[in-house]
């Protein structure tokens, strides 16, 4: 039997060792079919994680999908190639919208990339598997997977380097073995490519030194056949004639409107004189350091890929010509990214990546011929065996590589931009409206009213600076338009007076005092401002076809209407949020009024304001009914000035998530509990915790196909610096909603509370999670004898100080509560002259606490009534009960204020609840209050 897997194994080696066949022909036939190969299988990778459709504001790609279709000018140095190519593309391939058919170019032209890529590797080694792992290196590559997504120009700029690559060692082959005339239609092509290169991207530029050099190294006398040159020459520039193509368009002109139709303005357009400054001087003050590249590095092709690259260096200096060839590329397309103070420049060294990709395949091969001659003095069934783990080995690095870079290249579920643009065209514009912003939300907008006819009637201004965006609702304004910005502008509150329609801040040249019709009125008081009404929009919480896409998660639309009462002297805060029943936030939204635009200081007397707020609802809801509060608070302290419950509405499971970036967790992971998936979670560490503290903990679950058990609990533990375990606790996994309720494949948002034990040691400890059921850790379902065991990082624990000796007590009142707490006294300042009455309880712990109890202090008038109340939790929240340890003495004063309180006999009486149930505790007696003492009110 291992005689004949041995056989099998050695045939399986041979076909990835060998190179020579009996016919050039037919090793030609198979690196294509190979090559056509890795191509389709990038190209499906691209399309599983292309972006849909406009995917980015502010970056290049927006500029192609509005210019192109339309057959505009693209930024300097235009572009000629990659416009008609793409024209023509949009044109052939009639799928979904023209941004898409630009992305799915993108993501064929990469899939080429990878294809020529193995056939210049395979040029160079002997090895087909050395060709196949450095092709594949580069597919999974970080920054060349994200420009394959995307409607981008690098993806056809690799294609150019690699096709110029391939056909200056094919011209190089040919020229080896004699066949002149097929040197020279090499030579041709050659010639022709690097023109054509230039009309896409200059960067080409930099392989051309390196190009002639290696020619002049195997064919001096080159120089002196002037007909080749000659008719290279023609070649090299019949294809810049595309560059025509500019002032032809001239009139469409570029997006940004800056493109001069004229001689001086086609010069310095297609060279690109304003990129310069780049190069000579740091105009954005970009800073890379060590780490960065390190990291851009490593997320190209993995340490392990670094370092066949640095060992491809030495490996290649037996073919000293090709080796020039690569050194001389590389060394000038390093030389100008490393230079170019840009804060993309990732892009800039993706010619980098590809050469030392390159250099990694020549490294592969070279470790692969090791094991692979049959002259060599190791045996054959080793030699065999070690080619086979280390092909292995080597095919592990472009799938380690791949999946680290999934997620960040992954957007196929990004409709952000896409519906954005849409929301902003869909809002009641008046039919005079006028648009004012940045370039990229101007062309966004653009993009639609060309590409889906929608609203061509509004007129759009790309405004960049604030001087600019001033300037233009000025003219805007005189011209009798209504005007809306996108974003917030410094200086318009102080002119105009702003209110918020959808996403679009309007700008009024008189506030508004009219209040308009409403779905719901009110008239709630917030100190300076009342709440007039609202608008409530819950149309998103739910795909709407053609304008909102489930994957960016669900939204409520909540519309507020003030108006001002007084002048606000306070910079205040609007907060919105969606509540569960038990107080949890689902949902929430913090800014300052009309999108951040229009702060309260800002607002005139009697004028009303429309203020939308756009609340994500967090993945996870469980089914109920929630509700919808409005607070204004103090920017600078936090201090509540009002506070109005809105409405409740109804929210449904959610089956389906969004793309990750809308899940509002910190920390995504993949914990497998069998049937139960932990997604995500939330921990918020960055401030020590005191004992008692409950740990800031939220988790996101998945459920799976089947339905789940009941009696499920969360294991926390803490560990040690040594790692022994010095705390642990179980709760119930989704209290108020347990597992045996969820439907399957549902997610669930989970706040177990969990405490710090209150004896513990100062210190960093590890906190580590599973999930239990009937005592015994829940495994995954693949190995469910084996506890999956998260860990969630490290929490520091910072002890107060306890007071262990009895303090200095005025009034002796000894009362036990509930063999938990013993009262012990108390102190009272009381003022006549109606100061507050400062009351400060003594109590002493008896037994450790999981319940953090509030302290009840009320002043009773003569009929039992409550005139005054001070409920706090002990310390004013600093001395909570969960942290107390047993004997401790606790100190604990709380102020009853007498404004308000009419004048006689009056008794204050104490107590200690549960704040969640309301639940008092009892004495000894039975009663769940204690008399402290009486006083008269004067």
């Amino acid at each position: 039997m291992f005689r004949g897997v041995f056989a099998r194994t050695r045939g399986l080696c041979y076909i990835f060792a060998t190179m020579k066949t009996a016919s050039h022909t037919i090793i030609l036939r198979r690196d294509w079919f190979v090559g056509g190969i890795l191509g389709v299988l990038a190209f499906a990778l691209y399309l599983r994680t292309l972006a849909p459709s406009v995917a980015f504001l502010f970056d290049d790609t927006l500029e192609y999908q509005y210019v192109i279709p339309r057959l505009g000018i693209i930024h300097p140095t235009g572009y000629p190639l990659f416009t008609l190519f793409g024209k023509l593309f949009t044109l052939l391939v009639p799928l979904n919208d023209p941004a898409f058919r630009l992305n799915l170019l993108s993501a064929l032209m990469g899939a080429l990339a990878v294809a020529l890529l193995y056939l210049v590797v395979r040029q160079l080694t002997t090895q087909r598997l050395a060709a196949i792992v450095a092709a594949l290196l580069f597919a999974v590559s970080q920054t060349f997977w994200a420009q394959a997504v995307i409607a981008e120009s690098y993806t056809t700029q690799m294609v150019i380097v690699l096709a110029l690559l391939y056909q200056t060692l094919a011209w190089r082959a040919t020229f080896e073995r004699g066949d002149g005339n097929g040197a020279r239609r090499r030579f041709d092509a050659l010639a022709f490519t690097m023109g054509l290169g230039l009309t896409h991207h200059r960067l080409i530029l930099l392989l051309y030194p390196a190009i002639a050099l290696y020619v002049l190294l195997y064919q001096r006398d080159i120089l002196r056949d002037w007909k080749t040159l000659a008719r290279a020459a023609v070649l090299f520039i019949a294809p810049l004639s595309l560059y025509l193509y500019l002032p032809l368009r001239g009139a469409v002109g570029s997006a940004d409107g800056t493109y001069e139709n004229t001689l001086g303005g086609l010069i310095a357009w297609v060279t690109g004189q304003q990129y310069t400054v780049f190069l000579t001087s740091n105009p954005f003050a970009v800073q890379h350091d060590a780490a960065f590249y390190w990291t851009l590095f490593n997320a190209q092709l993995s340490l392990a890929g670094l370092a066949l690259a640095l060992m491809g260096v030495l490996a290649l200096l037996r073919r000293l010509r090709e080796w020039t060839l690569l050194i001389v590329a590389l060394s000038a397309e390093a030389g100008f990214a490393f230079n170019y103070n840009t804060a993309n420049v990732q892009v800039h060294f993706l010619t980098t990546f590809l050469l030392l990709t390159v250099f990694g395949g020549v490294a592969i091969d070279a470790l692969l011929n090791i094991f692979a001659h049959p002259e060599s003095r190791i045996s054959a069934r080793v030699r065999y065996s070690a080619y086979l783990i280390l092909s292995i080995l080597l095919l592990t690095l472009p799938l380690n590589l791949g999946l680290a870079n999934f997620a960040a290249n992954d957007l196929s579920q990004k409709w952000d931009v896409h519906d954005y643009g849409l929301d902003l065209l869909t809002q009641p514009l008046e039919n005079n409206a006028t648009i004012i912003g940045l370039g990229g939300e101007m062309t966004l907008i653009r993009y639609f009213q060309e590409n889906q006819n929608l609203r061509p009637d509004v007129n759009t201004i790309i405004a960049d600076t604030e001087q600019e965006r001033l300037a233009a609702i000025e003219r805007a304004l005189k011209q009798n338009r209504v005007v809306y910005l996108t974003r917030p502008l410094k200086g318009a509150p102080e002119q105009y007076a702003l209110s918020s329609v959808g996403a679009l801040i309007r700008v009024n040249p008189a506030p508004v005092m009219v209040s308009p019709a409403l779905v719901k009125n009110l008239d709630a008081d917030f100190g300076a401002a009342k709440l007039l009404g609202y608008t409530l929009d819950t149309t998103r919480l739910n795909p709407i076809p053609g304008l909102w896409h489930i994957e960016n998660g669900k939204l409520v639309r909540v519309t507020l209407q003030w108006q001002a009462q007084e002048k606000f002297d306070t910079d205040a805060l609007v907060s919105v949020k969606i509540l569960r029943s038990d107080g949890r936030v689902f949902g929430q939204s913090d800014h300052r009024p009309v999108l951040d635009a229009y702060p309260t200081t800002a607002w005139r007397v009697g004028e009303i304001i429309a203020d939308t707020f756009d609340v994500p609802v967090f993945l996870g809801v469980t089914p109920g009914d929630y509700t919808v509060r409005v607070t204004l608070y103090d920017a600078q302290n936090g201090n509540v000035i009002g506070q109005h419950d809105l409405a409740k509405i109804m929210l449904a499971p959610d089956l389906v998530a969004p793309r990750a970036s809308a899940w509002n967790m910190a920390t995504l992971i993949h914990a497998d509990f069998n049937a139960l998936s932990l997604v995500g979670y939330s921990f918020d560490t960055a401030e020590p915790l005191r004992p008692g503290d409950a740990l800031p903990l939220t988790l996101l679950w998945h459920g799976g196909a089947q339905r789940l058990p009941d009696s499920l609990l969360v294991r926390m533990w803490l560990e040690d610096a040594l790692g022994n375990q010095v705390a642990s606790r179980d709760t119930p996994l989704s209290v108020g909603y347990p597992p045996f309720m969820w439907q399957t494949a549902l997610y669930v948002r989970d706040f177990p509370l969990l405490r710090v034990p209150a004896n513990l040691a100062d210190g960093t400890y590890r906190v580590r999670f599973a999930v239990s059921r009937n005592n015994q850790l829940r495994g995954s379902a693949l190995l469910p004898f084996q506890p999956t065991i998260v860990n969630l990082g490290h929490v520091a624990i910072k002890n107060r100080a306890r007071v262990m000796v009895e303090p200095k007590i005025q009034n002796a009142l000894p009362v036990v509560f509930d063999q938990k707490i013993k009262l012990l006294g108390y102190d009272l300042a009381f003022d006549p002259n109606r100061s507050p009455a400062n009351l400060t309880l003594y109590w002493q712990a008896l037994a450790p606490m999981d319940t953090p109890y509030t302290v009840f202090v009320h002043l009773l008038n003569a009929q039992n009534q409550v005139v005054a109340s001070a409920d706090a939790s002990p310390g004013n929240g600093a001395l909570p009960t969960t942290g107390w340890i047993a004997e401790e003495y606790i100190v604990d004063a709380h102020a009853l204020a007498l404004t308000d309180v009419p004048a006689g006999a009056m008794r204050i009486e104490i107590g200690i609840y549960d704040a969640a149930t309301g639940a008092r505790l009892k004495t000894s007696d039975g009663q769940d209050h204690v008399i402290v003492t009486t006083a008269t009110v004067p």
